[in-house]
């Protein structure tokens, strides 16, 4: 009799432990969802739309927002080509030939971790600043094919050099 009711109890606390995995699954699962809700409810109202001069101002966003919007400049250029956009990012500059230096704005997430690189073209003669500046600019979103691939790139109009 000793040994039905030790199973029994063993039975119990099985089904009182599962129970409890359960509950812990199911409020997990809602934290999640609810945390996941506001994250997308926080990222439409920080979406990339035009200001009233019909420009997307990256640089009233948050780093995270400027980050993903450069992103998806990048894998989605079709969506953004012939658009005004302003940004803000640290001056780089990569020197495929001496005659042909390529332009970058880095761009850092906010994590700090991969870093993108909008290239961007000023055309004339300009003074550029020096490598690893704070620098805004605002220039139509365009592209052009190299090598047989295409190349997103900003077509600068004006550079300011932040503090």
């Amino acid at each position: 009799m000793d040994k039905n009711k030790k199973i029994r109890r063993e039975e119990a606390l099985k089904k009182a432990k599962q129970k409890k995995i359960i509950i812990i699954t199911i409020c997990v699962s809602a934290a999640v969802v609810i945390t996941a809700l506001i994250i997308f409810n926080s990222l439409q109202s920080e979406s990339v739309r035009p200001d009233a001069d019909g420009i997307l101002d990256l640089t009233r966003m948050s780093q995270t927002m400027v980050y993903a919007s450069v992103m998806d400049m990048l894998t989605n250029p079709e969506n953004y080509l012939g658009k005004t956009i302003k940004i803000q990012g640290e001056y780089n500059v990569l020197f495929h030939t001496p005659e042909r230096p390529y332009n970058f704005a880095l761009i850092e997430g906010a994590s700090g971790c991969c870093p993108q690189n909008l290239m961007f073209i000023w055309d004339g003669s300009h003074d550029y600043p020096e490598i690893g500046t704070k620098i805004e600019m605002t220039g139509i979103f365009s592209s052009y094919e190299g090598f047989d691939f295409p190349y997103s790139y900003l077509a600068v109009d004006d550079i300011t050099v932040l503090k």
